[in-house]
């Protein structure tokens, strides 16, 4: 199971998956940033993630996000034939998703779409808002990460592709998380501010 990192920018819109990739970025970086610092559990030190799964029971297709208005809301378009499912740092810490590995949003992910993966060019997608963190890099190769054995199928075995778009502001950790996500600068602004930046920023680098 070849696992390859790429960074969502136009040097890498080659690969078979930069598409689907940057899909998973708007819309992680929708959902989340539509509920982040509102009291909801989602803070600035959260991170978020999104894994492209097979429509299922309890992954209906996706929706595809066309754009944003002006408080940040998402907008909703035609159907995707694939799955998307969500992770958030915040929900292992919370003991809201008591079955994801660690606190990190990428395992979250991983666990929510039941390792039900969406799987082109025998390629399956992942992205995570920052830089994967030195332990989930490891975690993602290590035969103790239970969706391994998914991935590496006697038969079919498939590679997985980890998006990320942003680099951590310094070394990863919540200080980090809190300065990218929510700290007023005259440059960030507003949370729903940033979260405006964040959009604009993929969809600004097709």
């Amino acid at each position: 199971m070849p696992i390859t990192s790429f960074q969502l920018t136009p040097a890498n819109r080659v690969q078979a998956t930069y598409g689907v990739a940057k899909e998973l970025a708007r819309q992680s970086t929708a959902q989340y940033g539509a509920v982040r610092g509102a009291g909801a559990g989602i803070a600035g030190g959260s991170c978020c993630a999104a894994v492209a799964s097979q429509p299922a029971a309890k992954l209906p297709a996706a929706h595809e996000l066309l754009g944003f208005d002006s408080k940040g809301g998402p907008l909703v378009g035609n159907a995707l034939n694939y799955a998307i499912a969500f992770g958030n740092s915040r929900l292992a810490q919370g003991k809201l998703d008591p079955d994801a590995e660690g606190n990190h949003a990428e395992r979250v992910a991983l666990n929510a779409s039941g390792a039900l993966f969406m799987v082109a060019a025998n390629t399956a997608v992942l992205f995570v808002e920052l830089t994967p963190c030195p332990s989930c890099q490891t975690w993602l190769n290590s035969a103790n990460n239970p969706y391994h054995a998914a991935l590496t199928r006697a038969l079919n075995p498939v590679n997985l592709h980890v998006w990320w778009r942003w680099a951590y502001p310094s070394a990863p950790g919540l200080a980090a998380m809190n300065a990218f996500h929510d700290v007023p600068t005259a440059s960030r602004g507003t949370i729903q501010d940033r979260l405006a930046w964040q959009l604009t920023d993929i969809n600004n680098n097709w």
